[in-house]
């Protein structure tokens, strides 16, 4: 038998509780609807903070690193599912392109190629390694990237600009 629920239970109780047609009741105030929000970005917005604001060593600095690494790492699980169902939806719309629509293809395939080179780093090694440092004089740097990156946004670039342009 089964041992247990599926590892993407969570995303599919989440799923369920958005598909409600009223979460939150209409007598609720800003404060109530806000909290979730403050609570997802609070953690992430302070450990990302503390090493900008003070150049010397803080009284719980370690502390504060391990609940934006646990925080983050949290992430990586929503993160993978969401590289699968996208390159799944994908692949479905590329499965259905013409054959000659090149246009249509291009963009689907760069971005599947893309979030599934991410996910293959994320399940073989834990996390995805950024290799490419673009930088100036020591004085500008840009955030490091890599090659799935840069096909991911070359083919989400592509899609927009093939669809304003009308012609297929």
């Amino acid at each position: 038998g089964k041992a247990g629920p599926s590892i993407f239970q969570p995303y599919y109780d989440l799923r369920k509780l958005f598909a409600k047609d009223e979460i939150v009741s209409e007598q609720s105030s800003w404060i109530f609807r806000a909290a979730p929000y403050v609570a997802f970005i609070a953690p992430l917005l302070v450990t990302l903070l503390i090493p900008v604001l003070t150049d010397y060593p803080l009284f719980m600095a370690v502390m504060a690193d391990m609940v934006g690494a646990g925080f983050i790492l949290a992430l990586s699980g929503l993160f993978t599912a969401l590289a699968v169902s996208i390159s799944a939806v994908l692949a479905v719309a590329l499965a259905r392109t013409p054959r000659g629509a090149w246009r249509s293809a291009l963009p689907f395939a760069l971005i599947i190629g893309g979030a599934l080179g991410n996910l293959i780093d994320r399940l073989r090694l834990g996390r995805v390694v950024d290799f490419i440092l673009v930088h100036w004089r020591n004085d500008w740097y840009y955030p490091a990237f890599n090659v799935a990156d840069s096909a991911i946004t070359v083919g989400a670039v592509l899609l927009v600009w093939f669809a304003l342009s009308g012609d297929r």
